[in-house]
């Protein structure tokens, strides 16, 4: 003891010293930032094309909001658009028509049912995004093959509209050449299902990483960039040593890791904005994060955010199609493969991916086609 004051031993003594010096590089190298803003509306990240600072299309009736929007569509234009959208009405009509069908039916039936509605809510998307359809053969673009545990996934294909690439394109994935798929990889990549298939052993490593994601501005409100955090928690869950590789490595660098452990990065390039391009700008950045495997679900607080860090070659929604198109064929072709698989240990997964991604898929293809935010009131959770 000196006077009041306690000597430090040596050792720790460094530690702190060190600290100090971390933080003090962190914080000459990176200044400080505020949450962005536009039209005095908090700006988050959707991948969904919409206008920053958006707000939330809350609807228990995601069909009739779908509806309505093409109909104002059709109703504001002309030519080859508006036949492409009358199309896309159509194709939504169909697919709620299935929908609520399937919701009166059981597996395995349940399921044929429920392919067919996700594959018209998908045309349905592409006709908005512009695709022409009816004037080639069309084909599902996967095929089920001699081994029940395994899909074709196709290429290109002459004279031939292929609808799974053609949505993988417009998603960010788009598909290599013909090649096949494990189904165990398929299910591994549907987050709705992956602690459920975690618990059940049938998933052998967690792989989702919760974040959060945050755009902001320089004092100035000159340069926009974002930063991606998550807790510290997640060590003992997940390989976050999987987090900083590939294109994340490229995009971020650590800004800081704080007291309890949680890491905060921050993206490596600043944005010059101005008020008047910001929607541009903004809209460029969230393109760039399709390229960092960062999954979204719907939940009643809205949509949370994931990097899957072991993605396999597909976008979360063209892994559900592809599900759905699995048990859909397995019920009409394979009913010795069905009884199996209903009658074993995958059958709550296989109920969980039936009953619960439809919804989920719905209000992801809701908000792709009209390029806004859709939602569930949480009174209706």
């Amino acid at each position: 003891m000196v006077g009041s004051k306690t000597l430090l031993p040596p050792a720790v003594l460094k530690i702190e010293i060190l600290y100090l010096i971390q933080s003090y590089n962190m914080s000459r190298q990176f200044e400080s930032g505020i949450k962005a803003t536009y039209k005095h509306q908090g700006v988050k990240y959707f991948p969904f094309n919409s206008e920053p600072g958006t707000s939330y299309v809350l609807t228990s009736d995601p069909w009739a909001y779908l509806r309505a929007w093409i109909d104002q569509q059709i109703n504001s234009t002309q030519g080859d658009k508006k036949k492409r959208l009358t199309k896309a009405k159509y194709f939504a009509e169909q697919a709620e028509s299935f929908q609520i069908a399937a919701e009166k039916t059981r597996l395995p039936t349940k399921a044929t049912l429920t392919y067919y509605s996700l594959l018209n809510l998908t045309k349905g998307f592409l006709s908005v995004k512009g695709l022409e359809l009816e004037k080639k053969e069309e084909s599902h673009g996967i095929s089920l093959g001699n081994n029940s545990d395994e899909l074709t996934v196709l290429g290109p294909l002459k004279n031939c509209t292929n609808i799974f690439l053609e949505f993988s394109k417009h998603l960010g994935k788009p598909i290599q050449g013909k090649h096949k798929v494990n189904i165990s990889d398929v299910i591994c990549d549907i987050p709705e299902i992956h602690e459920l298939g975690f618990t059940l052993g049938k998933i052998s490593q967690r792989k989702y990483l919760p974040v959060t994601i945050d755009f902001l501005t320089n004092d100035d409100k000159t340069k926009i960039f974002t930063e991606l955090s998550f807790r510290k928690e997640n060590d003992a869950r997940l390989q976050i040593e999987k987090f900083y590789k590939n294109n994340r490595k490229k995009y971020f660098k650590l800004r800081d890791t704080e007291e309890n452990g949680d890491s905060i990065y921050r993206s490596i390039k600043r944005k010059n904005y101005t008020h008047d391009n910001f929607p541009r700008i903004y809209k460029n950045i969230c393109k760039e994060y399709k390229e960092l495997d960062i999954s979204i679900l719907l939940t009643r607080d809205g949509y949370k955010y994931y990097v899957n860090l072991k993605p396999n070659a597909y976008h979360q929604l063209a892994n559900l199609l592809m599900m759905a198109f699995y048990m859909g064929s397995l019920a009409r072709y394979r009913p010795t493969k069905t009884q199996e698989i209903l009658g074993g240990e995958m059958y709550p997964l296989i109920t969980e991916i039936i009953d619960t991604c439809p919804r989920q898929f719905l209000y992801k293809i809701v908000s792709l086609t009209t390029e806004s935010v859709c939602a569930v009131p949480k009174a209706k959770i």
